[in-house]
Formats: C-alpha cells, sequence, structure tokens
C-alpha cells in the first residue's frame, strides 16, 4: 500500500511544521497518555533549524475514533487534540528520540519519555512526563518538569544522554514500570554521570535499580561503578557487563572498580585490570554470586571476589600480586 493513498478513513498522515526538522526521526506509539480509551502516538524531530536554536520538539497526537482527513498538520495541536514538547536549551536536540515509558508513577495513565542529547553542551538530558487526563496545553516545556509532573534525568561531562531512550518494563516486578536502566552502553565510564559525585578524588557512578547490561566501549579509569541502594534486593544485581579496554586503579579508595551489592552476570574485559594503591582499586566485586569473568590480558595487583560463588574464570595474560576470592557468605563495600 501506498502511504500516499491514506485517506482519513483507513489511516492518515502527520505533517511536520518545518521542511527540514525532519519530524518523525523517531518514532513510538504511546499508550494511552490521556486516559480516554483510545492509544496515542508520539514522534520526534532532530530540529536542523537554526533559527529555532536546535532545541527540538517533540508530539504527541491523542488517538480517537475517526479522522475525517487525510493529513492532520502538528501545528494544530491544541491541547485536547494532542501537544507539542519542547527542549531546552540551544543544541538539545529534544525528540532525537523518543518513547513510550509505561506507567512509572502507577497512575493508570501511560507515561512518556523523550531524550535530548545536546542538552547542556551534550551531557544530555531524558525527560518523563507523567500522563494525565488534563491537557498539557498546546506546549509543554521539558525544562518545567518538576517531579509532580514527570522526572528529569540529567547526563554529564559529553554523555549525550537521552540519544536513545526506551521503557524498561516493570523490571522488578513491583507493578510500576521503570524508565532506568535497561541496557546502558557509554564510551567512557569517566562521563558516566548518572548521580555522580566526588569520592576520594575519583568519579562515582551510582547506578541506582536494577541494570540489564552495561558497555563500555573504552577504559575505566579511577572510576568507582557502584550497583546498589534499589527498594529490593534485586535492584542490586546486574546483567552482563562488557568492558572493551581495560580496568586501571589509583591512589583512591575503590578507584577503578566495579561492584554490585547483589549479584554480577557475566563480566567480561578485553583488556587488562591493574589495581593500584587504594584499597578495593582495581576489582571486580559482588556481594553476592558472580556468574563469570572473562579476561583478555593480565590481573596485576587487582581482585575478583564474590560475596558467594565465582563462576568460571578465564585470564588470558598474567597473574602478579592479584586476589581471587569467593567467600562463601554475601558482603558489603
Amino acid at each position: 500500500m501506498s502511504l500516499g493513498a491514506l485517506t482519513g478513513a483507513n489511516g492518515f498522515a502527520l505533517k511536520g511544521v518545518t521542511a527540514v526538522a525532519q519530524t518523525g526521526y523517531s518514532v513510538s506509539g504511546a499508550g494511552d497518555v490521556n486516559g480516554d480509551g483510545f492509544d496515542d502516538v508520539i514522534l520526534g524531530e532532530r530540529d536542523d533549524v537554526p533559527s529555532d536554536n536546535f532545541v527540538g520538539h517533540a508530539y504527541v497526537v491523542y488517538g480517537k475514533a475517526t479522522n475525517a482527513t487525510a493529513a492532520f498538520e502538528l501545528s494544530a495541536l491544541t491541547g485536547p487534540n494532542g501537544s507539542r514538547l519542547d527542549g531546552t536549551g540551544a543544541d538539545a536536540h529534544a525528540g532525537i528520540s523518543v518513547s513510550h515509558a509505561g506507567d512509572v508513577n502507577g497512575d493508570g495513565f501511560a507515561d512518556l519519555i523523550v531524550g535530548a542529547y545536546g542538552y547542556n553542551n551534550y551531557a544530555g538530558a531524558a525527560y518523563i512526563v507523567y500522563g494525565r487526563a488534563a491537557s498539557f496545553g498546546s506546549a509543554l516545556t521539558l525544562g518545567s518538569i518538576n517531579g509532580t509532573s514527570g522526572a528529569k534525568l540529567l547526563g554529564s561531562g559529553f554523555d549525550n544522554t537521552g540519544h536513545s531512550v526506551s521503557s524498561a518494563g516493570d523490571v522488578n516486578g513491583d507493578g510500576f514500570a521503570k524508565s532506568a536502566i535497561a541496557a546502558l552502553t557509554v564510551q567512557s565510564l569517566g562521563r558516566l554521570g548518572l548521580s555522580t559525585q566526588a569520592a576520594g578524588g575519583s568519579l562515582q557512578s551510582d547506578i541506582q535499580g536494577k541494570l540489564g547490561t552495561l558497555t563500555v566501549k573504552s577504559d575505566i579509569v579511577g572510576a568507582f561503578v557502584s550497583i546498589a541502594g534499589g527498594a529490593n534486593a534485586a535492584d542490586d544485581d546486574s546483567g552482563a557487563i562488557t568492558i572493551g579496554g581495560s580496568i586501571r586503579g589509583g591512589s583512591a579508595a575503590n578507584s577503578g572498580s566495579i561492584f554490585a551489592a547483589g549479584d554480577l552476570g557475566a563480566v567480561k574485559i578485553a583488556g587488562s585490570v591493574l589495581g593500584g594503591a587504594g584499597p578495593h582499586s582495581g576489582s571486580v566485586e559482588a556481594g553476592g554470586a558472580i556468574a563469570s569473568i572473562g579476561l583478555g590480558d593480565s590481573l596485576i595487583s587487582g581482585s575478583f571476589l564474590a560475596g558467594t560463588t565465582l563462576g568460571a574464570t578465564t585470564i588470558g595474560g598474567d597473574l602478579n600480586g592479584a586476589h581471587i576470592f569467593a567467600r562463601g557468605t554475601s558482603s558489603t563495600r
């Protein structure tokens, strides 16, 4: 079927506002955002519009029983039929990725998530917009989200947070959909910035909530990755972790280390693990079990520690001053 043959009765086209905005760059079903019994749709745009400072936009269009026209102009959204969601700050590129988020806050309305990878000099952001019966109005500024109307997830450094967003479903079975981390891929752990703070001269990345997978494309140098702090015991677990480079510790405690308060899935490290002077530096540790560890090169003055059981472990290089241990009982960092 040719999309040009849509008549309104068999479907309809959604027309962007400006010719170069690339509206429809990202699209997703939205669920029933306003609770009227009809599923809705969300569209994003790259917003290559210099006159608009590249802030970016997304559009939520409400479903209805009938549509009399073959094409609907997104500029005609007034609130009752849908809304425009506006990015915040020059070069934010809000709408580069959009998705339904499930019912994150459990109020019976479907929620939305909008990525804005260029926000704050490309630290990036993702915005969760809570669905509701009341109209958002013709336009909602994503920067105005305040905790009651939704949530902001802000990156740091050059994370490009929000370049790809998706619902994670109900990860821990508590009845609430999660917008948090089903699968996380970053270029550099030193710029992860999910919840960062200075800790003994190193960067701490505290991942709260069950982590599906973590892929780091380069080295971990000095960063402490802590997977802990969830409301349930399962929230302290992590799935597979893949490191494309090496892990290198330093003089600060926990520098160059990965720690899960619960269980760790299969860990694969392409390079070496090199410890430092600081306690627990250059280490992979879990309070529970570690499924397996595959190390491509050497383990030098570093450690692999499991609180309960340590699965199959292979080391492609040398062992020098290393510590590999399974305690048999759970432990904490």
